[in-house]
């Protein structure tokens, strides 16, 4: 029996019908509701600065120039934080819309929403769609009856299916609304720092397998030789960091 208590947010192009229309046979053949969210496009956007994106900040923190179809999801997933920071709901899954869910989606809802009063105190963001490697999360993890989340040292890359919590959409939406970077770089960078970051033993949520609908980010080979050094450079500081902090929250922190 479904007993979804959660709200699921799926991120939607009004023009992406059969995406919509591939969720909406998950949500059916699992008995789930879900709720599009129309998304950001940035590439019918005549402002891309208008969304939050700083130049400077992209420049400084990742190297390369990111694509109107990067900012335009990085503001669909806040536009969604914001929105459900305006309900009065402590969790939500937000699905981007390629996401792809079977009866465990649901078996998992069910049990983490009746063990909602028992979750980790730090619990930001569980990653749904794609699980840390073993040396890369919590030994131990958190055990309730019929769940298990581990603690990340290295947040995934990947936002397509995502688990918040009321703390970790505030922090996002007050400390990530200057977009300089992806989405999915923005989040490992921010839960790999800092705790709160969980994962699965083994993703729920699955790629559909649709062709990209919004394109890709400039691949390395495709840059300008000063943009491909300013983006070395800038992963390269930006890999230090989380490498050293990984380690001191490996080795000397408490999970």
């Amino acid at each position: 029996m479904v007993l979804q208590k959660m709200k699921i947010y799926v991120i939607n192009l009004i023009t992406s019908t059969a995406r919509r229309e591939s969720i909406d046979r998950c949500a059916r053949d699992t008995g789930l509701s879900v709720e599009f969210i129309d998304a950001v496009d940035g590439r019918t956007t005549s402002s891309l600065d208008a969304l939050g994106y700083s130049i400077r900040a992209n420049r400084k923190q990742y190297g390369r120039l990111l694509s109107a179809g990067e900012v335009g999801c990085y503001a669909s997933h806040l536009k969604v934080a914001n929105y459900f920071l305006s309900t009065g709901d402590e969790h939500c899954v937000v699905l981007e819309d390629d996401a792809f869910f079977d009866r465990s989606f649901a078996d998992f809802l069910n049990n983490f929403t009746a063990n909602i009063g028992s979750l980790p105190k730090n619990l930001q963001l569980v990653n749904i769609g794609k699980s840390a490697k073993a040396n890369l999360r919590s030994k131990k993890p958190f055990q309730a009856e019929k769940i298990a989340l581990f603690e990340t040292y290295r947040f995934p890359t990947t936002s397509r299916g995502i688990l918040w919590s009321k703390s970790g959409a505030k922090d996002f939406v007050k400390n990530g609304a200057v977009i300089a970077k992806p989405l999915d770089h923005y989040f490992k960078d921010w839960l790999t720092r800092t705790p709160g970051g969980y994962c699965l033993d083994e993703p729920i949520i699955r790629s559909a397998q649709f062709a990209s609908d919004i394109g890709q980010g400039t691949g390395r080979l495709e840059l300008s030789l000063m943009e491909g050094i300013r983006h070395d450079v800038a992963r390269g500081k930006r890999d230090l960091v989380n490498d050293y902090k990984t380690f001191v929250r490996k080795y000397f922190t408490r999970t």
